[in-house]
């Protein structure tokens, strides 16, 4: 039979029995033990091939080979064979003294310390997740066949929407005549309606993640390595399905609103100082939408004076248009050769030097996705209740006109009463500042204090209160919302309506699912399937501000 696997005990006192070697082992325990203790108390250090000695040991050696280094008397009467054998021996003892220094550190006997590695188990996850939109838009998975159709009834006489002329109600049943087909009745005059038919194709949404076997079962103890995989997976498909729902255009020919069109713009000497020579400098912009830029614009050439910058502005905004980018040539530049300056937002921007930036993109269209579908930003730009271009900062004299006259327009135009609105980063701050730097406004700013010597700093406006309705509208910020727009959401209507509950949808043949495909390979493949459309039934109960700076 072959032998059995030995213990350390057996390994370490072979050949002795089971009482004896429980002995010795004890007595080894304890020796280690001393000596451990001995090395702690610091009254002893370890010399190689000597052993423990007490420190004082130590000290009386190398006092003694200092004497010896110190004079040569010692080698007087000895032969050369027994000099050079005392040479050697003291030598030895000199490297045993040496090596008593050598203490034990994180860099010593190993370079790269005999330390633990304390990686934490499990990824520390950093990635902000926020939906908000898509969790406030609702999803109806009642979605058929390749599109979606619907029909609306947009107006009707005396309701004052939909472009139908009010009607008086007054008749006199004697001699009212009503054309009925051919005949003439005694009837009151006839309304009017006002229809339309709409369209939309479905199209698909979807990503994949690959874990390769070896990456798995490496990273097994640390964290499960297919588990981060679907994770990550779920999330970067709905924070890619928020984005879209904000922002995305489809293409016109699926029922979509399609590209933004390009941009016309001016230049001119800013008349202003910078460090721009006295020559000519080409100029082309491009407009920003949907998930990337439009074509280019016209390109203009202006020659300023020297040391002075140059004045741009967008003179024609396509609809749709979110920002702009700036493209300049170096001084004496030819045509294509414009590089990438700045991001502006409003439709000016003035430059006093010029750098070599990116390369200006191929002249081709990458706002609009031939598999995309038009988010709410594109359709209210293209059908809202109202769309206005700021084009500069918010007013401090009436904080909140902006936004009051947007409301103020929406209620005239079909009785909007709008739930929220939704802003970047910089116009909340901006949104904030001006209850303090109003000279006008009718808001007070209390600092308290509450038991204490600490107060609190800062202004947060929270929500407006829509003077026409008297709704108070809350403020959010959405961080992939862009530069300088303030959305205003109606997500009802604000009547009673048949037909209708939602003013925006997700309309869907296939609600989201995750798919773990078979393995074919070295590798766990998965997918995320969308099969359906954003439909807007009533983009005019929303409004859109662009070009907040």
């Amino acid at each position: 039979m072959p032998r059995s696997a030995s213990s350390p005990i057996e390994d370490l006192f072979w050949g002795c029995d089971g009482p004896e070697r429980v002995r010795r082992f004890e007595a080894y325990k304890a020796a280690l033990n001393e000596s451990l203790v001995k090395a702690d108390s610091g009254n002893y250090s370890f010399i190689p091939q000597v052993g423990m000695l007490p420190t004082g040991g130590v000290k009386k050696i190398q006092k003694l080979l200092s004497k010896f280094d110190a004079s040569g008397d010692i080698q007087k009467g000895l032969t050369a064979d027994a000099a050079a054998e005392l040479q050697s021996d003291l030598d030895a003892a000199r490297a045993a003294v040496a090596d008593i220094t050598k203490d034990w550190t994180t860099s010593f006997p190993d370079a790269s310390g005999l330390v633990p590695y304390d990686l934490q188990a499990g990824i520390k996850h950093l990635i902000p997740f926020e939906t908000p939109i898509r969790n406030t838009t609702p999803r109806n998975q009642q979605g058929r066949g390749l599109a979606t159709h619907w029909k609306r009834l947009l107006g009707l006489s005396n309701a004052g929407v939909g472009g139908i002329a009010s009607l008086s109600p007054f008749m006199n049943s004697q001699t009212v005549q009503t054309s009925f087909g051919s005949l003439n009745l005694r009837r009151g005059q006839k309304i009017s309606y006002a229809t339309d038919s709409q369209a939309a194709s479905y199209v698909e949404m979807g990503y994949s993640d690959q874990v390769n076997w070896a990456a798995y079962f490496a990273g097994l103890g640390f964290d499960n390595v297919r588990q981060l995989s679907q994770h990550a997976l779920t999330w970067a498909h709905l924070l890619g399905e928020e984005r879209a729902m904000l922002y995305a255009r489809g293409a016109a020919g699926n029922g979509y609103l399609g590209a933004v069109a390009a941009p016309v713009i001016s230049a001119a000497d800013s008349g202003q100082s910078g460090s721009l020579a006295a020559s000519a400098y080409k100029i082309v912009v491009l407009a920003t939408g949907g998930f990337g830029t439009t074509v280019q614009s016209n390109e203009v050439t202006v020659t300023p004076t020297v040391s002075h910058g140059i004045t741009v502005t967008v003179t024609t905004e396509p609809v749709g248009a979110l920002n702009y980018q700036l493209f300049v040539t170096a001084a004496g530049g030819g045509t294509g050769t414009e590089t990438f300056q700045t991001n502006f937002v409003g439709n000016t921007v003035t430059f006093t030097s010029v750098t070599a930036g990116a390369a200006l993109p191929a002249n081709s269209d990458t706002t609009a996705d031939a598999n995309g579908f038009d988010g709410w930003i594109p359709e209210v730009a293209a059908n809202g209740g109202y769309v206005k271009r700021v084009n500069g900062k918010l007013s401090t004299s009436n904080p909140g006109t902006e936004l009051q006259q947007a409301f103020q327009a929406m209620y005239q135009l079909n009785r909007a009463n709008p739930d929220d609105c939704w802003f970047d980063a910089g116009v909340m701050v901006e949104l904030g500042d001006l209850l303090k730097s109003a000279s006008s406004a009718p808001y007070r700013i209390a600092l308290t204090n509450e038991g204490g010597t600490s107060g609190t700093l800062g202004t947060a406006v929270v929500g407006i209160e829509n003077q026409v309705t008297r709704k108070m509208v809350d403020f959010n910020v959405h961080p992939f919302m862009p530069t300088g727009a303030g959305l205003i959401r109606s997500l009802r209507l604000p009547f009673p309506a048949e037909g209708i509950t939602n003013t925006a949808e997700m309309r869907l043949v296939q609600d989201y699912m995750a798919i773990d495909w078979p393995a074919i390979q070295f590798t766990w493949d998965a997918s995320t399937y969308v099969f359906g459309t954003m439909v807007h039934y009533a983009p005019a109960w929303s409004g859109l501000l662009l070009g907040i700076q």
